[in-house]
């Protein structure tokens, strides 16, 4: 089984993107772009934010900043995400793929 999480981002929109989902026998569940079933949606980017806030010069200052972040991101706040994407999924499931909080 392959699991293929989308999050609406420009690449992900484009139409060679979707003419190769479109085309492909992949099956499609879930609902499409949900940033409540993405983990750097609902909670890694904000961390990363907090942990490269500063001003950067230039891109590869930014680049080099996200790169350390990452490196020595916590392991408990990568566990955490990973069980509340788990309750998310099955609240997502309880809500027939409707809104749930």
């Amino acid at each position: 089984m392959i699991f293929i999480q989308q999050d609406s981002a420009p690449a992900q929109l484009s139409s060679g993107c979707k003419r190769t989902f479109q085309s492909s026998s992949l099956p499609r569940i879930g609902p499409s772009g949900s940033t409540d079933l993405n983990p750097p949606d609902y909670r890694l980017w904000s961390e990363l934010e907090m942990a490269c806030h500063r001003a950067h010069p230039n891109l590869e200052s930014l680049k080099q900043s996200l790169v350390r972040a990452v490196e020595h991101f916590p392991q408990e706040v990568l566990g955490a995400a990973i069980d509340d994407w788990a309750r998310r999924l099955n609240a997502c499931v309880k809500g027939k793929g409707g809104h749930f909080e």
